[in-house]
């Protein structure tokens, strides 16, 4: 996927859904290969903060997540949500030195979840939603304590800054609230293509009927959702399964 410095930007500048100030320590828990490494990498540095990079084994060794993320001083870190998922269900404690948590990459567990957002002095958690195409995340939930916390599903939130999500019918249509569509994703976190592959690029980047940009573009993640009552978005799954 060609990635632009406008969507790296997009992604960890002024941003709401996840705060980055000058000091903070971000934890590099992925593969440099990764997207996720984009958030880790530049979130840190163009903020002025310190990336604390952890091996291999610090990253799937509970204990020594743990004792990594306390002695490093870590605040904000996003895993994998299977790797959360595990974690939560090992030692929720093992999140406490954090400030803030994005997870993604799966549906996360609403067990796992409360788990963490029951901590005292616990992190922010955030359930983010983003294919590498639209450079990392696109939508982001943060998850709170309490009943909430504990029920059936949780959404993955509502665009990020600069960023536009759409549920269409096949005739790239908007969804009425509830009823499931294809996650249609646009704005400025939107990749150029796939690189050496203009077939592919055409067939999922499609022209964007609801910006004002000429040109605009929106990305066809052939992932299913919905629209819920409060703007948020429930992910429903792939289209293609």
């Amino acid at each position: 996927i060609g990635i632009t410095h406008r969507n790296i930007t997009r992604l960890v500048l002024g941003t709401r859904y996840v705060s980055f100030a000058a000091g903070d320590r971000v934890a590099q828990l992925s593969n440099a290969a990764f997207d996720a490494a984009t958030f880790e990498i530049w979130g840190a540095l163009l903020n002025g903060g310190t990336l604390i990079g952890l091996d291999r084994d610090s990253v799937l060794t509970p204990a020594r997540l743990a004792g990594a993320l306390h002695d490093h001083h870590v605040d904000t870190a996003v895993m994998t949500t299977s790797l959360f998922n595990q974690l939560a269900a090992h030692d929720p404690g093992i999140f406490t030195p954090l400030r803030q948590l994005l997870v993604g990459g799966d549906v996360l567990d609403v067990h796992a979840a409360a788990r963490v957002t029951a901590l005292d002095g616990g992190p922010r958690l955030i359930n983010g939603y983003g294919p590498t195409e639209s450079a990392t995340f696109a939508t982001a939930h943060t998850v709170g304590s309490g009943p909430a916390a504990a029920g059936t599903r949780l959404p993955i939130g509502t665009p990020i800054e600069n960023t536009t999500v759409h549920v269409l019918d096949d005739r790239l249509s908007p969804c009425p609230v509830g009823v499931a569509g294809r996650i249609h994703i646009g704005g400025d976190g939107l990749g150029r293509g796939y690189l050496g592959r203009p077939d592919l690029t055409a067939e999922r980047f499609l022209p964007d009927p609801f910006a004002d940009a000429p040109g605009a573009r929106m990305y066809d993640t052939g992932d299913l959702g919905r629209r819920l009552p409060d703007g948020s978005v429930d992910f429903l799954g792939r289209a293609d399964f």
